[in-house]
């Protein structure tokens, strides 16, 4: 039996009051939502032995009747919902992620991405030779190589995270490598035209000798790594330049040291972009069946003060009464999402966000609900907007 079905019949016990069978089910689930299940229940089972021994329910305390939405007792019974993360590869209607490695997708894919990173390299190096603005065009050239890949990963359908992930820090090393690489070829191209002058007749072998020799004495290393150190030694300057080097109002510059921390920053802004663009995008809900990625759309929002009588009526599927908590008041701080991949699926998705201010906090993060719950919601969405 997958984990997904384990938590579905775990579901079905806790609500027919068989906690002990279960447990014992829970118990032997390799998967942190487990343990949050296990203390909740454990919580439940309290309550309900308080409440036979009181023979009286058990009042709220201030602390939940006064608490914000993100952090309020959403039901007195748990919210027994199967959280979506985590059951990479599990049979169902919707995933997220694979454990299969699609070799198809995989080399599409990085081709794709690879020339996003070539281009967007090129276009950080042609830049930079006229105006060069720390950190923004880094960040710029990473964006447009991300384009490329939420691209290819979207249209190959690439749900293999680790794949996602090496290709996204490739693509990076190749931005930047090309950005550095195109520098170098260009300064060379610069100094040998300026040797040409005196020496119109040197080969390239001559040249190649000499610019060597030259990166040597200057560095201590030959070649690429020569001219890279160079630049660190010249530093980084916040000016306006041509690509001769004549600067326009220096400010300030740096020295060896500070110029490779901020290479560094550099190629780490550029791998996390590329990196969480692709392990994100490949990791979003997927239609297995009609095989298409989801996409969440608005059911409603709830009223602060109706959020827990929302929560009991998802928790218990009651489909009658769980539409008339949405409305279509944007004003409320409390926003339901709903997916579904087609009117027969078996099951959808639910996410609930809180707004406070310019933060977004998860109410209840992507979560499997019945399909005829996320029917009613979806129809409850028809008639608000």
């Amino acid at each position: 039996m997958s984990i997904r079905n384990q938590f579905v019949k775990a579901r079905e016990l806790i609500q027919n009051e068989q906690y002990a069978e279960a447990r014992a089910i829970l118990n032997a689930i390799d998967h942190s939502q487990a343990q949050d299940w296990l203390k909740r229940l454990d919580a439940l089972e309290a309550r309900k032995a308080k409440q036979a021994t009181s023979n009286a329910p058990v009042a709220k305390t201030s602390n939940q009747e006064t608490a914000s939405p993100a952090q309020s007792t959403i039901s007195e019974d748990g919210l027994w919902l199967i959280p979506l993360r985590g059951f990479s590869g599990e049979k169902g209607s919707i995933a997220i992620g694979s454990k299969k490695i699609n070799i198809t997708a995989v080399i599409i894919t990085l081709i794709v991405s690879l020339i996003g990173g070539v281009v967007a390299g090129l276009g950080l190096m042609y830049s930079s030779w006229y105006v060069y603005l720390y950190i923004f065009q880094p960040i710029l050239a990473a964006l447009v190589a991300a384009l490329f890949v939420w691209g290819a990963v979207k249209l190959t359908k690439l749900r293999h995270g680790r794949s996602a992930f090496f290709i996204g820090l490739l693509v990076a090393l190749v931005l930047y490598g090309t950005y550095r690489v195109g520098n170098y070829i260009d300064f060379r191209r610069i100094v040998y035209e300026e040797v040409q002058t005196f020496e119109p007749n040197i080969t390239n072998a001559e040249f190649n000798a000499g610019f060597n020799e030259l990166m040597r004495e200057e560095t201590g290393f030959s070649g690429f790594l020569g001219y890279v150190h160079l630049e660190a030694i010249e530093g980084l300057s916040v000016s306006f330049r041509s690509r001769s080097g004549v600067s326009s109002g220096e400010l300030f510059r740096t020295n060896v040291f500070f110029t490779y921390v901020y290479w560094l920053v550099e190629i780490i802004i550029i791998i996390a972009t590329l990196v969480l663009t692709a392990t994100d995008t490949s990791s979003k809900p997927y239609c297995v069946k009609s095989g298409k990625w989801l996409d969440f759309t608005l059911a409603g929002y709830i009223p602060r003060e109706q959020l827990n009588a929302f929560m009991n009526a998802l928790n218990q599927g009651d489909v009658n009464t769980i539409g008339q908590y949405l409305t279509n008041n944007s004003s409320s701080s409390i926003r339901v999402n709903v997916a579904m991949c087609d009117r027969q699926a078996g099951e959808g998705l639910i996410h609930i966000l809180y707004q406070e201010g310019r933060d977004t906090k998860n109410i209840l993060e992507p979560a499997i609900i019945s399909g005829r719950v996320t029917e009613r919601l979806l129809l409850a969405s028809d008639n608000l907007f």
